[in-house]
């Protein structure tokens, strides 16, 4: 019997090496920050949790203030940024809605919506860094409202209609966030279905006006 050959080993390249330890930092701060809190969540922790050194840390990230921007981005991302924007768009407006209602369940209802509150809670003595912070969140939320008016466009409503919108919909899903910590036991996909419904009522009142 022939023996069957052994595929080449794909190298990775420095680039990608160096992509996938940016990587592992950022989700071990998270994980770290969600089990033991911002303080707690030292850099020799982090690194530690990512198995790294502390020298490999401090190349992606000089200052633990760095990595904390970075895990704020994080969230952005997980909330804007994992959607086919085009293929959605063209979708019925109830696949658009409860798309929009999934990603943000899930990402406020996740570790990394409890490491940004373990975030919240900790930085009140590092205004340079809350500073920093603020501007990554307005810089976020510029590209929410640019993502509801690519999926909404046809919902007759203005920008400002579509950004009321949206706030009320993040509020709700954040506050549900923070609901679930306190009462993990609860009904909460009767929640989640309620702001599917709220959201959609809101969407379709453009077309009816």
């Amino acid at each position: 019997m022939t023996a069957l050959a052994t595929p080449p080993r794909v190298r990775r390249s420095q680039e990608q090496r160096s992509a996938e330890t940016r990587e592992r930092l950022i989700v071990a701060a998270i994980e770290c920050i969600e089990r033991v809190g911002y303080v707690e969540a030292t850099t020799t922790l982090i690194a530690q949790q990512a198995n790294v050194s502390r020298g490999a840390l401090q190349h992606h990230f000089a200052t633990k203030a760095d990595l904390i921007v970075a895990v704020i981005d994080r969230v952005s991302e997980e909330l804007n940024l994992r959607f086919d924007v085009d293929s959605l768009a063209a979708a019925p407006l109830e696949a658009r809605v409860a798309a929009i209602v999934d990603r943000y369940w899930e990402v406020f209802t996740g570790p990394s919506f409890r490491a940004v509150l373990g975030i919240s809670l900790g930085i009140a003595g590092e205004p340079a860094l809350a500073a920093r912070l603020s501007r990554s969140l307005d810089e976020a939320r510029e590209s929410y409202g640019v993502l509801w008016l690519e999926l909404f466009r046809d919902a007759g409503l203005n920008a400002a209609e579509l950004s009321a919108i949206r706030r009320v919909v993040m509020s709700a899903a954040r506050g549900f966030g923070v609901l679930k910590i306190l009462q993990p036991q609860g009904e909460h996909d009767a929640d989640r279905s309620m702001l599917y419904k709220i959201a959609l009522r809101e969407l379709r009142s453009g077309s009816h006006s």
